[in-house]
């Protein structure tokens, strides 16, 4: 693919590169800076150190941002957008507080984020497009200006970004003025889609949304399956209450009919692992058919060595709260099926009894055990048959390179790609 002209555009990140967190933009960030001569980076949160290397037509824009609750309100008072997002969230009957405190702070680290964008676009009069991978500061930012330049202006958006019910006061600040500048909105999902248009007032044009699904690489082909008397299962998440990794162990612990390997991936929030492994130990110190090993906190190459390295019959998420999660679509490219709860997006990666299993959103420890037993009970052939159903669903609907070139296709108006 060539580039496109001596054209720029400006990306907003969440992390990227400071951060493997979400690793699945890589496919988009080589792909954009295949199309432009010149891409700039601005990661809207900054982490210690710089995690990935970027392309050699990337320039990375120092973005880390220091709030002072001082200068934030100074520079709010003299904000005519600050005042109208204030007069916007009272209309509502949003404002309070805690909403004040936010918008104020907020506004201060989208007024740091604008101000970085100008002095990209005083340098460089060729930034054709900006870009940002969530509907979030970077967003905001550019919709200040997006009037006094002549960049097209592309958001995707997820599920933190446009779900009011986790922001303070169920209210989303700078939102509703951000959205009415966008020339494209994609969505995730069908779910996040149908979401936005039921759940605000305000409304944005049809021909201006799109879905254009998140998706993952894997060049490793599905290994050959064979059952054993042992069901090796894996869970990928952090442990925090929202995921209800707890869940999955008490469901297992259940199960006395056969043995059971888990393997789980994922930690971070060191209070709450400690406690689980101490509910482990106590639910399962007589149980000789169950094995847990905790591999912490991984990279996403460790988390395709051990794919790759173990053969896994099962992947198990109990989660309360989900988009589309990434995880499924890993363990999906390895030929994995999912049991997982009904929450969220899930049902667009999941197909109830062809790739994996459905259970209730608040489902018991025994529903999940139930539906432990009825997969270990399938025939070799259902089980094979799954595991193909699971891989060409990853294959066909989230493989990173077909789905973003659609979306940069859309974005750049160029001729839908045909997968």
């Amino acid at each position: 693919m060539g580039r496109k002209g001596q054209d720029s555009a400006v990306l907003f990140t969440l992390f990227y590169p400071y951060s493997t967190f979400d690793y699945y933009v890589d496919v988009e960030v080589e792909m954009i800076c295949k199309q432009f001569n010149k891409v700039y980076i601005i990661p809207v949160s900054v982490e210690d150190k710089v995690e990935r290397i970027i392309p050699a037509n990337a320039q990375l824009i120092e973005s880390k941002f220091t709030p002072k609750a001082s200068d934030s309100i100074a520079k709010a008072l003299l904000s005519k957008t600050y005042r109208k997002e204030m007069l916007l969230a009272f209309k509502r009957g949003k404002l309070n507080k805690n909403l004040f405190k936010h918008l104020t702070l907020q506004h201060s680290k989208v007024l740091f984020l604008r101000n970085l964008l100008l002095n990209i676009l005083k340098h460089d009069d060729r930034v054709s497009l900006v870009y940002s991978h969530w509907l979030l500061e970077g967003t905001y930012a550019a919709a200040l200006i997006k009037d006094s330049y002549s960049f097209k202006l592309v958001s995707k958006a997820h599920s933190l970004d446009i779900y009011k019910e986790r922001h303070v006061n169920n209210y989303i600040p700078f939102l509703e003025n951000t959205v009415n500048q966008l020339d494209q909105l994609h969505f995730i999902s069908d779910l996040g889609k149908s979401y936005f248009n039921s759940m605000y007032e305000f409304k944005m044009p049809n021909h201006k949304q799109f879905v254009s699904r998140l998706g993952i690489s894997n060049p490793l082909p599905p290994k050959e399956y064979l059952a054993t008397d042992t069901l090796k299962i894996i869970s990928v998440s952090y442990i925090y209450p929202l995921k209800r990794v707890d869940l999955i162990l008490e469901a297992i612990a259940r199960i006395d009919n056969f043995k059971i390997e888990w393997h789980h991936i994922g930690a971070y929030y060191e209070n709450h692992t400690q406690k689980l492994k101490e509910k482990a130990t106590e639910l399962l110190h007589n149980k000789s058919n169950v094995k847990v090993e905790w591999l912490g906190n991984c990279s996403i190459p460790q988390v395709y060595a051990h794919y790759q390295k173990n053969h896994f019959d099962l992947f198990i998420s109990a989660s309360s709260s989900e988009g589309i999660p990434v995880s499924m679509m890993e363990c999906m490219s390895f030929g994995i099926p999912v049991l997982s709860t009904d929450v969220g997006g899930v049902k667009e990666i999941v197909d109830h009894g062809e790739n994996g299993v459905m259970v209730d959103a608040n489902p018991t420890a025994q529903d999940i055990a139930n539906e432990i037993k009825a997969y270990f009970a399938l025939s070799q052939e259902q089980k094979t048959s799954m595991r193909h159903s699971a891989y060409y669903k990853w294959k066909n609907f989230y493989n990173a390179e077909i789905n973003f070139q659609k979306f940069l296709d859309i974005a750049l108006n160029k001729k839908e790609h045909k997968a």
